[in-house]
């Protein structure tokens, strides 16, 4: 037997196992940045029911005094979506919002107050207020159903 025909066999073997450990990987890293699990079908987005759950009132109060040493007010209008599984998690979701306005409105002021002035106008100002809304939202709820936050409208004064 050659010498050099198991030497041959090994290399081939290895860039076998090498190509596939690629392939793998590759399959994995894909449905990860797909947002599923590699070999899950894709979600039909369409059966995810999304509801827009707007507050119906403005929200006008005083925010915290910044470097500018100054009172200000801030008066915005709030909405977010909820997306539950399905069309019975969405209705039930929407139900306990529904009962619970005094909760999301206690959460929404309670981010717009630890606000400055300053904190609200730079260019990204609505973003990050969202952000932090939707945070509380999630907190105050329990849930990441709720899935975005809206700034209708935002004066500060």
């Amino acid at each position: 037997m050659d010498k050099g025909k198991p030497l041959m066999i090994v290399i081939i073997a290895l860039l076998i196992v090498i190509l596939g450990g690629l392939a793998g990987l590759t399959i994995y890293t894909v449905g990860a940045f797909s947002g599923r699990e590699s070999g899950a079908p894709p979600a039909d987005k369409e059966n995810i029911p999304v509801t827009t759950y707007d507050i119906k009132d403005s929200f006008k109060t005083n925010l915290l005094k910044g470097r500018d040493g100054k009172d200000h007010v801030i008066s915005t209008d709030v909405s977010f979506t909820v997306s539950a599984a399905d069309k019975k998690a969405n209705e039930a979701i929407m139900g306990e919002l529904a009962e619970s306005d005094a909760a999301i409105k206690s959460a929404v002021l309670s981010v717009i107050r630890k606000c400055t002035a300053e904190d609200l106008s730079g260019a990204d100002a609505s973003e990050t207020l969202s952000d932090k809304i939707l945070a509380a939202l999630r907190e105050t709820f329990e849930t990441d159903m709720i899935t975005r936050v809206y700034i209708r409208s935002l004066y500060i004064g």
